[in-house]
């Protein structure tokens, strides 16, 4: 099968790095052909294979040149402006992230594979040792960072009580500016880098991955007034991307790093396993979760060998990338079976 996979996001992008060259690489090793950004022969190929960024026009073109080519959709983001509507039938199939991201991509009615955040790592697991001082380490998104929960917050100013932690905050700062932060957290702002990010959360013991967007308070206030019949001063409420992935948890598995997560849906997969690591959104949960790490290296080399090893069951890339070449197999079957 010809796949060739177009892109306008630069490889820094998580969106690009696996749905384009980390995915392409893996379709390859599982016997495709595989291009990425051929823009102008699209007669060479099966199938192809478009970035979020890229419109109806750009597609069109490539349905133009090759009626039979079955095309997919990579993520079509919602951010910045309404999405995209394929009215057309240009669009055969979507390719998501997680299932979060499917669920939601489901009322476009068409078919969705899921090809899971899994970066490409060449480093060794980290060997955890008793040392007097732990490092709680977080990377991705700048708005993770912003969405941070106040639960969050107070159970790292407790871990802060009883242990001489730092903070190291790993994210894209010469793009997206300084995150604030609460000056009375011991915290070390780091830029994130293509090249060296891996061996800079080698260095965390313990991963933190809050996967909150914010609420304004006048909205969570405004809703825990509402009449209900029973617990709703109790409930959790929850704001999270229709994107929501376990990708940034993930990359803490692959290194060997303990994590400590927030309670969505993704995260269950390994993390519902508390010799795994641990899930989080209440302040107690966060506390003792870090906590039970922070005491102990031999529990952190623990648990990190075991996120790892039943990351490396559920999450073998060439065993997605084989379901995917698998998928749209059959899609190509079935366009060229149409009258």
């Amino acid at each position: 099968m010809r796949i060739v996979i177009n892109s306008l996001e630069p490889r820094t992008t998580g969106s690009a790095r696996i749905h384009v060259h980390n995915m392409g690489y893996f379709l390859k090793e599982n016997g495709c052909d595989v291009v990425v950004n051929d823009w102008n022969n699209y007669t060479k190929y099966d199938v192809a294979i478009f970035g979020k960024s890229v419109d109806l026009v750009a597609i069109s073109n490539a349905h133009h040149r090759n009626p039979l080519i079955v095309v997919g959709k990579i993520n079509p983001s919602d951010y910045g402006k309404v999405r995209e509507k394929d009215n057309t039938g240009l669009v055969d199939f979507f390719i998501a992230g997680s299932i979060e991201e499917r669920d939601y991509y489901l009322a476009d009615q068409k078919p969705i594979a899921i090809f899971p955040q899994i970066e490409r790592f060449n480093l060794p697991l980290k060997v955890h040792n008793e040392k007097p001082s732990i490092v709680i380490g977080y990377h991705g998104n700048k708005m993770h960072i912003e969405g941070i929960s106040t639960a969050l917050l107070s159970a790292l100013e407790r871990i802060n009580k009883e242990f001489h932690i730092e903070i190291r905050l790993l994210y894209d700062i010469e793009s997206l500016g300084l995150v604030s932060f609460p000056s009375r957290l011991p915290c070390k702002h780091i830029q994130w880098s293509l090249k060296y990010f891996g061996n800079i959360i080698q260095e965390f013991d313990i991963g933190i991955v809050p996967s909150l967007t914010k609420m304004p308070k006048l909205f969570v206030k405004s809703i825990h007034k509402l009449p209900c019949k029973s617990g709703f001063k109790n409930d959790y409420i929850q704001r999270f991307k229709n994107t929501t992935n376990a990708g940034r948890a993930f990359v803490f598995f692959q290194l060997g790093i303990p994590v400590v997560a927030e309670m969505v849906t993704s995260h269950f997969h390994i993390l519902g396993n508390p010799e795994n690591g641990m899930i989080a959104l209440s302040e107690e949960g966060w506390y003792q979760g870090i906590k039970v790490l922070a005491e102990s290296a031999e529990t952190r080399n623990r648990i990190g060998r075991n996120a790892k090893a039943e990351f490396d069951r559920l999450y073998n890339p060439m065993v997605w990338a084989r379901q995917l070449g698998r998928f749209m197999e059959n899609l190509l079957i079935q366009k060229k079976e149409m009258p």
